[in-house]
């Protein structure tokens, strides 16, 4: 896992990174509640248009052969400032509610402590992935400090099923919302992205979006396919 969220963990982690892509730069974010490294590539456009904050789920990284690295390589030719926060930590709790709980928590420990210290330039935007993407759904349903200003989910889900209820909620968020699922996401996103399209249309909230990608594209494709829907959802939204 290259991306611990404790120093003396991840040192070693990190020092591979750097010898392997030296050009990278990394930074470490400190605070009574929390400490973590998190990679910073500035925009690398004329005019930046803001920040995007990548979340990866479990067992993912900026350097993974996936989506993520796309992204990592995509956004700062498109303007923005990117921020990539390590992988969630694992917690050890005795039910599903206690899990979540602790999850929320250290997803808000972190990101008030980028948010404090790492003079994002506004507008700020959201990529989470997998479950951690469904922890900030919630975070921002508990009216979370500094709040972004827009919100792309991939393949977002709650692995407990009792939560998925809560977790449709988010499309009454007041932050614009897009869900990005494609057939190889988690069977729970798939199974709960029904709901929240439903609910979303019952409200006639406008500012959540779903886009579902049909099985039958290859890995190149569909990256591609996904950036651009962010890239043009984005534009569209305002950003």
């Amino acid at each position: 896992m290259l991306f611990a969220a404790t120093s003396s963990q991840a040192e070693p982690h990190w020092q591979d990174i750097q010898r392997q892509f030296p050009q990278v730069n990394l930074q470490q974010f400190d605070a009574a509640s929390a400490t973590f490294m998190a990679l910073h590539t500035p925009s690398a456009a004329r005019l930046t248009r803001g920040s995007i904050v990548l979340l990866p789920d479990a067992h993912q990284h900026a350097f993974s052969p996936s989506l993520l690295n796309q992204l990592r390589l995509s956004l700062p030719d498109r303007g923005w400032d990117l921020w990539v926060l390590p992988q969630p930590d694992p917690v050890t709790a005795t039910n599903s509610a206690q899990q979540l709980t602790l999850q929320k928590n250290q997803l808000s420990q972190r990101w008030q402590l980028l948010a404090q210290q790492a003079r994002l330039k506004p507008p700020v935007i959201v990529i989470a992935q997998g479950e951690i993407a469904a922890v900030m759904n919630l975070l921002l349903t508990d009216s979370l400090n500094m709040p972004p200003a827009a919100l792309v989910n991939l393949g977002a889900y709650l692995s407990a099923t009792e939560q998925q209820s809560s977790f449709a909620q988010n499309v009454l968020n007041k932050v614009p919302v897009l869900d990005l699922l494609t057939a190889h996401d988690h069977p729970q996103a798939l199974a709960s992205a029904t709901a929240r399209a439903e609910l979303g249309q019952q409200r006639g909230n406008a500012l959540y979006r779903q886009r579902h990608l049909n099985d039958g594209f290859h890995q190149q494709s569909l990256q591609h396919w996904q950036v651009n829907e962010i890239i043009g959802w984005l534009h569209s939204t305002g950003f």
